[in-house]
């Protein structure tokens, strides 16, 4: 590839147990260089593609306030996502050479992205993906400063967590101003509310399935009119679900309601009928009833209120 991608991964706190998975998953993308800032040690697999720099979060808020003239209210690592339409402007100097710069989710696997990502679609657009898990802006002055356009000061001074960096955020500046931006669905977005996989792409995604990681492939099997089929995906999105593992393997394993696990072949017909069945999922419920609670006490009332008064076209929308 000509073009050179740097994906920019804050992470403070404890790693999530299946860390080793993800960043195998990471490490077999060598078109892709990742840069990695953590209060955790250097683990002692890390990739060749890779740059880790140890700091505190304290050290890590204060590269963002360095960049504002303003308080910024950055009281923990969630967040950081409400920030990361600024990456490109606070890692200028750490992004010299690169043609694009990103960011990703540490809750998926990711699959063979050269198959997605070629350079005749990094030329053709400024903006690959939308939803947030991975997306990647081109490296230009213009592009990284396009935040500033935007109602950024109230995103940045505010507790609440606005997803600045999905669909209401930077990516409807996009929308709005005609950009070029590449929003096919081209990953397993697994649905964090239904305990048996389903995700958000075409018609495979309601139906029966599970999912493997293989040399570097990440793939949905599933059950299409009795018959087992299979589809390649750029990454498979496992939000929100507590996963447990069984297996020994970085390079080739399965995924199931809610582990990474060996399997023998001849059980995979057995377990895709499982996959018909549907049973609560608690977890969700107990993550989402939390998550509310937080969001009410930083001030999401106020902030769907306003939100709904830009729909309606009583006050602007924040990106405007």
């Amino acid at each position: 590839m000509k073009n050179r991608i740097c994906i920019i991964i804050p992470y403070f706190g404890k790693f999530p147990n299946y860390f080793d998975l993800w960043l195998y998953s990471c490490g077999r993308n060598t078109n892709l260089d990742f840069l990695m800032f953590s209060n955790n040690e250097r683990p002692a697999d890390l990739p060749a593609n890779f740059t880790y720099i140890r700091e505190t979060f304290d050290e890590h808020r204060a590269r963002f306030q360095k960049c504002f003239d303003f308080e910024i209210s950055l009281d923990s690592p969630y967040k950081l996502c409400d920030f990361r339409a600024a990456y490109g402007d606070v890692f200028e100097k750490e992004l010299e050479g690169y043609d694009f710069w990103g960011f990703i989710d540490m809750d998926l696997i990711l699959g063979d992205t050269s198959r997605w990502l070629t350079d005749e679609r990094l030329d053709s657009y400024d903006k690959i993906y939308s939803h947030g898990h991975l997306t990647l802006m081109r490296n230009t002055r213009d592009n990284n400063l396009l935040y500033r356009k935007m109602d950024y000061r109230k995103v940045f001074t505010s507790g609440y967590p606005f997803h600045f960096d999905e669909g209401g955020g930077i990516t409807k500046y996009y929308e709005l101003h005609g950009l070029k931006e590449y929003r096919s669905v081209d990953m397993a977005d697994v649905l964090p509310f239904r305990y048996r996989f389903s995700h958000t792409s075409e018609k495979i995604g309601r139906l029966p399935q599970i999912y493997r990681y293989n040399d570097g492939k990440a793939l949905c099997i599933y059950l299409d009119n009795g018959r087992i089929q299979e589809q390649e995906y750029i990454y498979i999105h496992l939000q929100k679900r507590p996963m447990g593992i069984r297996t020994e393997s970085k390079d080739s394993y399965y995924i199931v309601p809610n582990e990474f696990a060996d399997l023998d072949e001849g059980d995979i017909p057995a377990i895709l009928e499982e996959q018909k069945k549907q049973r609560i999922c608690w977890h969700w419920y107990r993550a989402r009833s939390k998550e509310l609670c937080n969001n009410i006490k930083k001030g999401s009332v106020k902030f769907q209120f306003q939100e709904l008064l830009g729909r309606l076209g009583i006050r602007k929308y924040i990106v405007y």
